[in-house]
């Protein structure tokens, strides 16, 4: 489970960096990942005065951002005062039915995690999504054993329920193929299962997005996900209310716009790289730029090096590789200037359309699975594709010149399934 949960607290008290002033709410808290949540996660109690004053000086530096915004100064002052009117003139009126202790706004892996943490901490917690309805999303993913391991210390029922959703990665591969082979040589094979054994940890898995998710909705309490519940805006009210209110767009689908709803300590962002909490919290980022190496490249230069990221399922074994596949391992394949990875994601024909027993297995071997396989092309420019089957089209194309393994399984992945992005980079959030 990737990627940064923005935890917007309503409440300064007992947090105050020296020479920082806290944002929108009132107090921004990054946890790195969202599996490495305790049931100890600290909530503070709410300081009116200074959520409204953070709130609307945060308002006022979007607003305004050349202003000066040194304590006392007069651009100060106006936008504060001007913010603070515009804010009082919008109560949001909120029913009891719709307040709760957190707010968590993303179903994904990140939210939904952070969501059994809280339960299991006694807490009333919402998960509000912009879907209309629980579909696939992405691919697949690797986890380590530490990521389970802190699943574990939560919520060991739900730990379960993901490791027998998933493929058990006993081994970690890598080899290599010259070009004019068809055989690749190993360079390494790392006994990933005796480690986690040694350590007392839970094993490394893979698995689909797909199954992950709905392995953690499982651990829920009925109704804690809320679908077609669109952010539109975050509000700090000074009436006397104790919390944040977040108020929502009509779906996509068509039909009215859900109730706001009042959460009571605060509201966490798990809405992935496009964060709508962290835009209304930090404001729109103004640039995202590529990160090709291990060094962050925060610069808008237009000849910085570009990566294209291709990732796709496909069934485990693949038809026409005569039986070969990757089984309860992560293999990384060395080949034409570049790589491809092959990771095994479980058994059973699982899930590309989210149902048991959909498309993406082999229909001939009900025994099978699924393999994920993915590759990065550094350097290569955006690229973009008129139909599914070019895409996939321009897939084979690089690997050519490989292993019968990796052939079958590219050519065996219906179009529609190759998922397509860019490596990005932000700059940090700002406090």
């Amino acid at each position: 489970m990737s990627g940064v949960v923005f935890v917007a607290v309503s409440g300064g008290r007992g947090w105050r960096e020296k020479g920082v002033r806290p944002r929108r709410p009132d107090v921004i808290k990054e946890i790195a990942h969202p599996t490495r949540i305790s049931p100890s996660l600290s909530i503070r109690e709410r300081a009116p005065s200074r959520g409204m004053r953070a709130l609307v000086e945060c308002r006022a530096r979007i607003a305004h951002p050349r202003a000066s915004y040194r304590r006392g100064t007069k651009p100060a002052r106006r936008a504060i005062r001007a913010a603070a009117a515009a804010a009082r003139s919008r109560p949001v009126p909120v029913e009891d039915e719709n307040v709760c202790d957190v707010a968590i706004v993303g179903a994904g892996p990140g939210g939904l995690a952070t969501a059994l943490a809280l339960q299991r901490a006694g807490l009333d917690v919402r998960v509000f999504e912009q879907r209309e309805e629980f579909r696939p999303a992405g691919v697949a993913i690797f986890i380590w054993p530490h990521g389970l391991n802190a699943l574990k210390s939560f919520d060991p029922v739900s730990c379960e329920r993901v490791i027998e959703a998933g493929a058990v990665i006993d081994n970690i591969a890598i080899e290599q193929l010259q070009p004019g082979n068809t055989e690749a040589e190993e360079l390494v094979k790392i006994d990933v299962a005796g480690w986690s054994r040694r350590m007392d940890l839970p094993p490394q898995i893979g698995i689909t997005w797909a199954r992950l998710t709905n392995a953690l909705r499982a651990g829920l309490k009925p109704d804690t996900v809320r679908l077609a519940h669109r952010l539109q805006d975050l509000t700090d009210e000074e009436d006397g209310e104790d919390g944040v209110t977040l108020t929502f767009e009509p779906p996509r689908g068509g039909g009215g716009a859900r109730p706001p709803v009042r959460a009571r300590m605060c509201v966490v962002g798990a809405d992935g790289r496009n964060s709508r909490v962290r835009e209304l919290t930090f404001g729109a980022d103004e640039k995202a730029t590529v990160n090709t190496s291990a060094t962050a490249n925060t610069s808008a230069d237009p000849a910085a090096p570009e990566a294209n990221v291709y990732y796709a399922l496909s069934p485990n074994p693949p038809p026409g590789a005569n039986g070969a596949g990757s089984f309860n391992e992560l293999r990384f394949s060395l080949c034409d200037g570049s790589g491809i990875s092959l990771l095994d994601v479980g058994r059973g024909n699982l899930d590309i359309d989210g149902k048991e027993g959909g498309f993406g297995g082999n229909p001939a071997d009900p025994d099978g699975g699924q393999l994920m396989f993915g590759t990065t092309r550094f350097s290569e420019p955006a690229m973009t594709f008129e139909t599914p089957t070019a895409r996939l089209g321009h897939l084979e194309s690089l690997f050519e010149n490989t292993t019968p393994l990796l052939k079958a399984a590219i050519a065996s992945t219906e179009p529609s399934a190759v998922i397509q992005t860019r490596l990005y980079e932000r700059d940090g959030a700002s406090r």
